[in-house]
């Protein structure tokens, strides 16, 4: 078991060498696809090296109407990109696999390129661990300088700019709008935008490249037209994007132009022009190219504007359809609310209705209080009248002995009557008591002058005694007393 393990340990550190070699040479970055295309060829490094550098990739062409497999990241190593008929001259645009005598120079020199970066790597790590620690500062900036003899990786849109930079300064600003984009960003845009989209891979070591660029690619005439026409990237063959992009187009040679057309997810080679050719045959096979596509333009192009019209015509049904549902939504929230505010006027007129239905009552319990209370003392002063006229004694006829009193009542009525001398005082409070005018149940006797006031206290006295023969009397009462 032990010894399986040591196997299976010494297999795994063997495929992580190859692993990182294979890394360094093919410039590839993504080791989960450099995993898979050491494994499909059975972490055999030489073919794997080959497939990648374009010896065992299939060559065959793809269907007539040009539209080709995917040419995005994801199908980085997939297949090679289809390319359309050509526009123009066969002899220059038809595709035609090279004899292995041609394209084995080429795959060499890129494999002794990327060789020599890997041997500078592997030589800065015997160094830093023969080398004392003291040493290591001198010795490997001597192997940085050396590796700087090769650019190394870079990011893609770093990549482009610098080359964008580099052309400027090299050929002048009158160039081409190039991308200073990565390639599949610049692939993106032109499917977004319904464009074509051009590619330059630029060789700085070629011999044709300085001609090519500063004769037909600067031209007052090329520039305006792929300027107005085009989207158009570029990329130096030293970087990661143009290299890679380089071996799915199979270039054989330098300068490259390339006119890609990408339809529903699928790009497409239309046509592609290579070393030092002149300004009016790049416009020329372009213009070919794109009469070629047009049609297909012209409908994507209708197909886009049929989405998008119909689109914001959905869109504004939607807008409509929300306003309408906002518009029912405020009219059901106002019939609620107009609802709810009838109501509540509804309680309060029926709370005001029974708080007055309630005082009536209470009105009206009080009034029949008032009149049954009113109703027995009628009752009373009645009784009382027929009881004090019966106790009174007869009134006397006149004489020496007998004086006549007037009695003032409270409303003004004036009652005469003769008394004895000897008659006590409770006689007259008897004879006030019996008269029908009387409305009050209490009462005093009183005369006017001198004002005095004869209460139940002086009822025993006689008239005579009292001093009251011949006077009047007013008769005293409180509201109270009724």
């Amino acid at each position: 078991q032990k010894q399986k393990n040591n196997n299976k340990m010494s297999i795994m550190r063997e495929n992580d060498e190859k692993l990182e070699s294979f890394m360094a040479i093919t410039q590839l970055n993504d080791e989960e696809v450099c995993s898979n295309i050491l494994a499909v060829h059975n972490w055999n490094l030489e073919e794997a090296v080959n497939t990648v550098l374009g010896d065992g990739v299939n060559s065959n062409i793809g269907p007539a109407s040009g539209v080709g497999p995917s040419l995005s990241s994801s199908s980085l190593l997939a297949s090679p990109l289809a390319r359309a008929p050509s526009p123009v001259a066969a002899p220059i645009l038809q595709e035609v696999p090279l004899p292995f005598f041609l394209t084995l120079p080429v795959n060499i020199l890129k494999l002794l390129s990327i060789t020599f970066t890997l041997g500078l790597r592997v030589m800065g790590k015997v160094v830093r661990m023969m080398v004392p620690a003291g040493l290591r500062g001198g010795v490997g900036s001597s192997v940085r300088r050396l590796a700087a003899l090769v650019p190394p990786p870079q990011d893609p849109a770093a990549a482009a700019q610098h080359f964008i930079t580099n052309f400027h300064q090299t050929y002048g600003t009158r160039a081409p709008n190039f991308l200073p984009t990565s390639y599949d960003d610049a692939l993106r845009q032109a499917s977004q935008d319904l464009k074509l989209l051009l590619v330059y891979i630029h060789s700085p070591e070629h011999q044709d490249t300085a001609g090519f660029c500063r004769d037909t690619l600067s031209s007052p005439a090329v520039v305006e037209y792929l300027n107005e026409s085009l989207l158009v990237w570029g990329g130096d063959i030293h970087s990661t994007d143009a290299f890679q992009l380089s071996s799915k187009l199979r270039v054989s040679t330098y300068p490259f132009i390339g006119l890609l057309s990408q339809f529903n997810s699928r790009t497409a080679l239309l046509c592609h022009l290579e070393g030092n050719i002149s300004p009016d045959r790049l416009l020329a096979s372009i213009a070919q190219a794109m009469e070629d596509q047009g049609p297909r333009l012209v409908a994507a192009r209708a197909d886009v504007q049929d989405r998008a019209s119909t689109r914001a015509l959905r869109e504004e049904q939607d807008r409509e359809y929300s306003l309408s549902l906002a518009a029912d939504r405020a009219r059901e929230e106002k019939q609620v609310r107009e609802l709810a505010e009838q109501k509540n006027l509804e309680d309060q007129s029926r709370e005001q209705e029974r708080a007055l239905a309630q005082a009536q009552a209470s009105l009206d319990v009080a009034r029949a209080q008032e009149q049954d209370r009113v109703a027995e003392r009628a009752r009373e002063m009645a009784e009382r009248r027929i009881w004090k006229a019966e106790a009174l004694p007869e009134e006397p006829q006149p004489s020496p002995h007998t004086t006549q009193i007037l009695v003032r009542l409270p409303n003004g009525d004036r009652q005469k009557r003769r008394f004895a001398l000897d008659d006590k005082i409770q006689a007259i409070y008897d004879f006030v008591a019996s008269l029908e005018s009387l409305e009050y149940h209490k009462f005093s006797l009183a005369t006017t002058f001198p004002k005095k006031v004869y209460g139940e206290d002086t009822l025993s006295l006689t008239i005579k005694e009292a001093g009251l023969e011949g006077g009047m009397i007013i008769i005293q009462c409180d509201d109270e007393d009724r």
